[in-house]
């Protein structure tokens, strides 16, 4: 009988994690998948773990290829992929054991489901405003959302289909999840639960957390998968996505205009790309900004844009400063360590990001 649900694991090199990722995958409470295990010419044990776990349980299928990267992995995945339901696990992390049942539920009503992951088993990675509408912010201005990693992310088949397999996968080696959200979006809007429905493992070989999640190698990342998702949709004569940096920042500082020309010392809290283009927006307004500010330690007392970073405690303390731009998408943390440092909700800006 054909599975509900195809569960993509894309490995390589990771045979020291991989065994703790199919066990929760064949832990869960709902039974109805198959495992299509991708390994991507993998040096280490890892086709060996593939392969007791395949004859022991014949709802692992092991897919072997050469070396291509993460978009190649995908691809080769899904050409094997017989479920109406696509979720994907990258072989370092691992679920719990309601996962699957819960996706499922959430599939009823919705074609891409996001919930969210516990970096190293503590919190939440990633938390975001849901009550965006993110389609329309990603089709309208080209903005993506700061989106939960591979191993939170599930589609319906409909969404994934005319995009595979992915063209020219060589260049997007890493990085191909966000790709495939963007390119499914194109198709429908995405579902984003409560739930914490797995682990998120952070270590030293990670391709993105903590190396290139900030700063101008993020950004770079950023410019590869817009390229990239375009290219697949152009090559399919479907309608390329307006990628701009500031047209959806600018869209919601528009709405506070007024109010904000006729203040003074307004502050961005913000110093990476968020915190540039909401300062470029500004500019075209014609709005100047007073200062800077950041959660981070290591930056305070530093320059950006040409403007002093301040502590949240400098900021509550100085007097010339008036309303704060939250330029991060983590609008819930900074905005309670305002409140904390004494800020009134009143002179919080948090943009949508």
């Amino acid at each position: 009988m054909t599975p509900r649900v195809s569960v993509i694991v894309d490995n390589f090199n990771y045979a020291r994690y991989l065994p703790q990722a199919l066990d929760s995958v064949l832990g869960q409470s709902l039974g109805d998948f198959e495992c299509l295990v991708v390994d991507d010419g993998s040096q280490d044990a890892s086709r060996e773990i593939m392969d007791q776990y395949a004859r022991a349980d014949r709802r692992v299928l092991p897919v072997l290829k050469e070396n291509g990267g993460q978009a190649s992995a995908f691809s080769a995945g899904f050409a094997r992929a017989r479920g109406d339901i696509i979720a994907f696990l990258d072989s370092d992390d691992f679920w719990y054991g309601d996962k699957l049942e819960k996706i499922v539920a959430a599939h009823q009503s919705c074609r891409i489901v996001q919930h969210y992951l516990a970096p190293n088993g503590e919190g939440i990675y990633r938390q975001i405003r849901d009550d965006p509408d993110r389609r329309h912010a990603l089709l309208a201005y080209g903005h993506m959302y700061n989106h939960s990693p591979c191993s939170a992310l599930s589609f319906a088949r409909e969404c994934l289909e005319p995009f595979f397999p992915l063209l020219e996968p060589e260049k997007m080696r890493g990085y191909a999840d966000g790709c495939l959200l963007m390119l499914a979006m194109t198709r429908a809007p995405v579902c984003i639960l409560s739930d914490v429905l797995g682990f998120y493992r952070i270590h030293g070989e990670n391709m993105h957390a903590n190396r290139t999640d900030r700063g101008a190698e993020a950004r770079a990342v950023f410019r590869a998968q817009r390229a990239y998702v375009n290219l697949q949709l152009r090559a399919r004569g479907l309608p390329e996505i307006p990628f701009s940096d500031t047209a959806y920042i600018a869209s919601q500082l528009r709405e506070r205009a007024e109010a904000l020309k006729g203040g003074k010392g307004l502050v961005v809290y913000g110093t990476e790309a968020a915190g540039e283009n909401v300062t470029r927006a500004l500019q075209d307004m014609g709005i100047a900004v007073f200062a800077y500010a950041d959660s981070d330690a290591a930056k305070w007392g530093k320059e950006f844009c040409g403007r002093e970073i301040l502590s949240p405690r400098q900021l509550a303390e100085n007097p010339h400063a008036s309303t704060v731009i939250i330029a991060s998408s983590a609008t819930h943390a900074i905005t309670q360590t305002l409140r904390n440092a004494g800020i009134d909700d009143k002179r919080i800006f948090p943009l949508t990001l």
